[in-house]
């Protein structure tokens, strides 16, 4: 940023709930990471995680993450410390890669609403099509069960949505529609 009143900068990346920030840890580019604990089967940014979610006062909480912080080995790790977790992932190696080589070759040829899902280390790994395939990793929710999807009221997208001719089919002339989606998405949003 050109015009930036200092030359150095700053991330935070904080643990927040409902609008509040509990806690955080600082990261700059000139100094790295703040000193915390790192963990050994952890990159930096899962140990990062990791030291966050232990500074909650209790566990058995769900913790929803962005995909730039979601792996197999953090969601393994967080469950063994009596922690759910949910996020949407990039594929990586531990991802399974049938799931992967749908988002690469079919994201814009599947039906609405098509669900795939496989199993890693207890996790549970799913593509989900929405407007594109979104792919997710959860240690908490399950897809065999009808209480697994939920009823969500949701926007028609425009007609110049990139993918949005998936997902407007469903809705027909319809602006608002109450449509059932997996429950982890509706957790999620």
């Amino acid at each position: 940023m050109p015009k930036k009143p200092i030359k150095q900068g700053y991330k935070i990346y904080g643990l927040a709930d409902h609008g509040y920030i509990y806690n955080w840890i600082w990261s700059s580019r000139e100094k790295g990471l703040q000193k915390m604990i790192l963990h050994p089967t952890l990159t930096n940014t899962g140990s990062l995680v990791r030291n966050l979610a232990l500074s909650l006062p209790r566990r058995y909480l769900t913790i929803y993450l962005d995909n730039y912080f979601t792996s197999v080995p953090l969601f393994s790790e967080l469950r063994a410390c009596g922690f759910g977790i949910v996020g949407t992932i990039r594929p990586h190696k531990q991802f399974p890669p049938e799931l992967s080589a749908i988002k690469n070759r079919f994201a814009k040829k599947l039906e609405w609403n098509t669900l795939l899902a496989a199993v890693v280390e207890d996790m549970l790994c799913l593509a989900w099509q929405d407007n594109s395939i979104v792919l997710c990793l959860s240690n908490v929710h399950t897809v065999d069960k009808a209480e697994d999807f939920r009823e969500k009221e949701r926007k028609r997208p425009a007609k110049t949505s990139t993918n949005g001719r998936i997902v407007r089919e469903v809705f027909g002339n319809l602006p608002i529609k109450e449509l059932k989606i997996p429950s982890f998405i509706n957790d999620y949003n």
